[in-house]
């Protein structure tokens, strides 16, 4: 694996100005890889760059494939996969043509590609680094990959960055036809895809230097479409964990189990947060109290609602126990009472206005909302064995 004869496969759309400088370190760095820009048609003229490129190199293998339209990245890779497949390439790399990928961190992926079939180079390792990222950007990204590994359970900590090497055998394996996702997200099916096969995932850490638009460029659309594309892939791959069996990840066994539930719950919680966000909107701009104060009544308000209506509507528990449950109530969402207060408060300290700071407070306990009142608060009896996880 010293000199693997190796694939970089480059997705491009309007990188013009980094194509060249890209091809030209990889090719003086490894002498053993060949690269394949497969470029969207880019009005800026990436692909005649390459195409220069190429009269440049005349002993050495730079590929180009020009797709009309813009298919988006993930379906780019496909191509290359596909390409890949049809020569006697052992290894396939992916990667970025905006430097946001350090091509001095291959030999990291040779070396790791040892013992595993698809290396992927996390930016969420200890010793990984992000850089030129705000902390919009950061908090939607880590948020992003920890809701794919809730969902789809993997053992990955960066579902969503493009510096990927495989296996010919990883990638041989992959149902291309089955994958009709667009641009990030297909990096999470290919993954789901292998992981379900049983072949070995790795990562490495990776050093990510922002060269594209942040957060405030992300449509509310294509935020929504990244969160519902992993649902789609959970769906289109009914019984993985089974199939698995060892390999079972817990908390996606718990997703699969409490989905309907839990949109139930999350019904429920939205009217819980509109009683709360109303009613302290009214303590606030009719009744003229501070927020710091009126905090207190409308989370009060909130969660009582809340009780009812999970016993009720979510977990539809008849048992006339009121008594322990309120107890047990009590104790959950007492805690849960004191973070949202705290946390609304220290939000409001740090100069986040006082309708958003209740936002962000709500949001952090959700989770532990759901899990304890499903196990604890509202489990019946026949379920006093399912443990928690």
């Amino acid at each position: 694996m010293d000199n693997p004869n190796t694939l970089i496969i480059i997705p491009t759309y309007n990188e013009s100005e980094n194509i060249a400088r890209l091809c030209e370190r990889l090719l003086a760095l490894y002498p053993f890889v060949e690269i394949l820009v497969v470029d969207d048609s880019s009005p800026d003229g990436t692909a005649a760059v390459v195409r220069e490129e190429q009269r440049k190199y005349p002993d050495r293998w730079l590929h180009l494939t020009v797709r009309q339209g813009k298919g988006g990245r993930g379906s780019a890779v496909l191509e290359g996969f596909r390409f890949a497949l049809s020569r006697a390439y052992e290894l396939i790399f992916e990667m970025d043509a905006d430097f946001s990928h350090e091509p001095e961190e291959i030999p990291r992926f040779l070396e790791k590609i040892r013992e595993c079939d698809m290396v992927v180079g996390s930016r969420y390792l200890p010793k990984s680094e992000i850089h030129e990222w705000g902390w919009k950007r950061t908090f939607f990204s880590r948020f992003a990959n920890r809701y794919a590994r809730f969902v789809l359970g993997m053992p990955l900590s960066d579902y969503t960055n493009g510096y990927r090497c495989y296996r010919r055998s990883a990638v041989g394996a992959l149902d291309l036809e089955k994958i009709d996702a667009k641009g990030y997200v297909v990096l999470s099916e290919v993954a789901m895809q292998l992981h379900m096969k049983g072949f070995r995932i790795g990562e490495v850490p990776t050093v990510f230097v922002n060269r594209r638009r942040g957060l405030s460029n992300l449509t509310a659309h294509e935020i929504g479409e990244a969160f519902l594309s992993i649902l789609k892939i959970y769906t289109k791959y009914p019984g993985t964990r089974a199939k698995l069996g060892a390999g079972q990840t817990p908390h996606a066994s718990f997703f699969r189990r409490h989905f309907f539930q839990g949109l139930k719950f999350a019904v429920v919680g939205a009217l819980g947060a509109t009683i709360d966000l109303s009613s302290l909107t009214f303590f606030v701009e009719v009744l003229d109290i501070h927020p710091s104060i009126a905090f207190i009544p409308s989370t009060f308000l909130a969660v009582l609602f809340v009780f009812l209506a999970n016993k009720h509507f979510t977990f539809r528990n008849l048992e006339r126990r009121y008594g322990s449950q309120a107890m047990k109530f009590a104790v959950v969402y007492g805690a849960a009472i004191c973070l949202n207060i705290g946390l609304s408060n220290l939000l409001l300290f740090l100069g986040l206005h006082y309708f958003l700071a209740k936002v962000l407070a709500i949001g952090t306990i959700a989770v532990w909302n759901y899990v304890m009142s499903h196990h604890f608060v509202f489990r019946k009896e026949q379920d006093a064995e399912v443990p928690l996880f």
